[in-house]
């Protein structure tokens, strides 16, 4: 990969998909041994089970079978990621970082379906929205915020296009911002929204739960959601700020 250009060209290539993979399973980790601990919880400290044993078990498998999964996409990318995190933290992210070695493209069919990212991360969401279905739905279970923070997190890891203001636009310049980030985040929001819809109807019509889970509960699973989006916004900030800035 190329090692200069513009400050956007920089960035995109320092966040590869490799290195998002990786970030998406240490996260996968992360959270699923938050999810258990909190389940564990959950009847000696609030009284009660807000997520059935049955349920949390398939969470638990779906999240072992997509672990192995961003591994494989990682292309062994936990040295990287561990040179990142000491890298960023210290000093900006380091030219080193575009000189990983990025596996053969599958240019068949299945193979690019099979190393695009989102495919796993498409069933990443359906995951978590079987969380938060089997612990109450949308508006009782800790767990309804993670989607949305989800987005965010992936989001920032992602380059920050330009959007160019027509030279004929005089009025309404904000509603042209929105729609182009619209168009920009089209897939992120028809995912997200694609989800919440259907939780919303599977509540409805089939709850698995209907009891509100504890104010502790949310309130935890908040603070783990905003330390998550703190790491990675401190990691996006740092590697903008050590990034060349254009000049062409």
């Amino acid at each position: 990969m190329a090692t200069h250009g513009s400050r956007a060209q920089q960035a995109a290539t320092r966040f590869t998909d490799e290195l998002k993979a990786m970030f998406a399973a240490v996260s996968n980790i992360v959270f699923l041994v938050a999810v258990v601990a909190l389940w564990l919880m959950e009847k000696p400290v609030f009284g009660h089970r807000q997520l059935h044993s049955s349920s949390l078990l398939t969470y638990i498998i779906g999240t072992l079978l997509l672990i192995p999964y961003y591994l494989f996409l990682s292309n062994n990318g936990l040295r990287s990621l561990g040179e990142l995190l000491v890298s960023t933290a210290r000093e900006g992210v380091p030219d080193a970082q575009d000189n990983l070695i990025i596996a053969p493209v599958n240019t068949s069919r299945l193979g690019r379906v099979t190393k695009n990212l989102w495919t796993p991360v498409t069933f990443n969401f359906l995951l978590v929205g079987w969380l938060i279905y089997a612990s109450g739905g949308i508006s009782n279970s800790p767990y309804s915020q993670v989607p949305l923070a989800m987005i965010l997190i992936g989001q920032s890891t992602y380059d920050v296009p330009d959007i160019r203001f027509p030279a004929h636009i005089k009025a309404m310049p904000v509603i042209y911002f929105a729609r182009r980030i619209a168009q920009l985040y089209w897939s992120s929001l028809l995912v997200v929204g694609s989800l919440l819809t259907g939780l919303l109807l599977i509540q409805k019509y089939h709850p698995l739960v209907t009891r509100q889970a504890s104010t502790t509960e949310f309130f935890i699973i908040m603070l783990i959601s905003l330390f998550a989006s703190m790491c990675i916004t401190f990691l996006t900030r740092r590697a903008d700020r050590a990034a060349p800035r254009h000049t062409g």
